[in-house]
């Protein structure tokens, strides 16, 4: 198997760290769209987010967290993206016996499929 046959978006640790910085600033971004989060990120330095210290500022978040938001508002109190751009709902295991479902927009499939794809084609499989 070839490197080239995963189709990794980078080729050197420089490329993952700059594509890693990238991401941090829309992930931070999108988190302070969220009601969900609004007063619990407000401290943190949006600049300074490749600063170990300042990345773990971020709260934690846990499962318990999202399953104290109704079902019927999860959408509106969590969510970033229009409920009208959910393609799919995914499940947690429930091992806890409260499932979680997670949104899914078509992008967030994209993305999702392509990583398995790369986690099945370094496995050999």
């Amino acid at each position: 198997m070839e490197y080239s046959d995963l189709n990794f978006p980078a080729r050197s640790r420089e490329e993952i760290a700059r594509i890693q910085s990238t991401r941090k600033q829309v992930a931070f971004e999108r988190a302070r769209q969220s009601p969900f989060y609004r007063g619990k990120i407000d401290h943190i330095d949006a600049r300074r987010l490749d600063d170990p210290n300042e990345w773990r500022k971020i709260p934690i978040l846990t499962k318990d967290e999202l399953r104290d938001i109704p079902a019927e508002k999860f959408h509106e109190a969590f969510c970033t993206a229009p409920e009208v751009d959910t393609v799919e709902y995914w499940r947690s295991g429930g091992a806890t016996g409260r499932p979680l479902f997670y949104p899914r927009t078509a992008e967030d499939m994209h993305v999702s499929l392509d990583m398995f794809k790369r986690l099945w084609l370094s496995a050999g499989c």
